[in-house]
């Protein structure tokens, strides 16, 4: 009986080759991109994760409302899994209704990709990042200016209001040509620009970039990897920074108050 059935077979196929052969190539090209579309994302994880190590991008990123100071960086430092830590200097600003942000460049961690030019070496120079969408906002040896568009606040936060643009390069930090949210303009960011930490007017820093033990030795997006992220996140906002931060705040704002009361004072008597 089965013997049947397969000559029985054999013989359909043989009275249409035509119709089997189709049959036969739709079900390998549906294979084939099957196939295909499992592996994509191990393969995009592992080029991400390929790209973050060799550029050593950071595992968390820390803000605060209040800002950080050197002497922050022993807490950050003494926390659960923390490897290394690197303050960094950034503002979002307009120039010509466009948004950019403002760095400070980062040693150790984050590194930046040249394409063309130089890095900064003098005040008023920048690397601006290259868009790959929309064109770069500037090409090497012009100016961007920062537009009166900023408010004060802003504009207090730099030594100086124009950079030349003396290189063009790549950060790991925007691996996508979207650039995320911006505090100014239309709350989109359209490009970056890396320049000297001297040329920013502040003696705080905005952000920390902290790097984790063991981070190089696991995949990004995987469980494992979550799981240290995470662990490391709770230690960081357990730990005594945040009551340091606003004893600080509390100790200036005392000063000032102390100040403007013998102001007041004086001027009374």
């Amino acid at each position: 009986m089965v013997m049947k059935y397969i000559r029985f077979i054999f013989r359909e196929i043989k009275s249409s080759k035509a119709r089997f052969f189709a049959i036969a190539a739709i079900f390998a090209l549906g294979v084939g991109f099957y196939s295909g579309l499992g592996s994509t994302m191990p393969v995009m994880k592992k080029s991400m994760d390929s790209y973050a190590d060799s550029y050593n991008l950071y595992d968390i990123k820390l803000l605060s409302e209040y800002g950080f100071e050197g002497s922050d960086l022993d807490s950050i430092l003494s926390a659960e899994n923390v490897a290394n830590a690197v303050p960094s200097k950034s503002a979002d600003v307009l120039t010509d209704g466009t948004a950019l942000r403002l760095m400070s460049l980062t040693d150790g961690i984050n590194g930046v990709r040249l394409l063309e030019g130089r890095m900064p070496q003098n005040p008023g120079e920048c690397v601006l990042g290259r868009n790959k969408m929309s064109g770069n906002l500037a090409q090497i040896g012009e100016t961007i200016t920062l537009s009166d568009e900023n408010d004060k606040d802003t504009l207090s936060m730099f030594k100086t209001r124009s950079f030349t643009v003396v290189g063009i390069a790549e950060s790991p930090v925007f691996p996508s040509v979207q650039r995320g949210a911006a505090s100014v303009g239309q709350g989109a960011l359209h490009h970056y620009a890396y320049i000297a930490e001297s040329d920013f007017d502040t003696d705080y820093y905005t952000e920390v970039y902290a790097v984790l033990d063991g981070a190089e030795n696991l995949q990004l997006y995987t469980q494992e990897y979550e799981e240290l992220a995470m662990n490391a996140a709770d230690a960081l906002e357990n730990s005594p920074l945040a009551g340091v931060q606003l004893e600080r705040v509390r100790a200036k704002a005392q000063t000032e108050l102390e100040k403007a009361r013998a102001e007041y004072e004086s001027e009374k008597s």
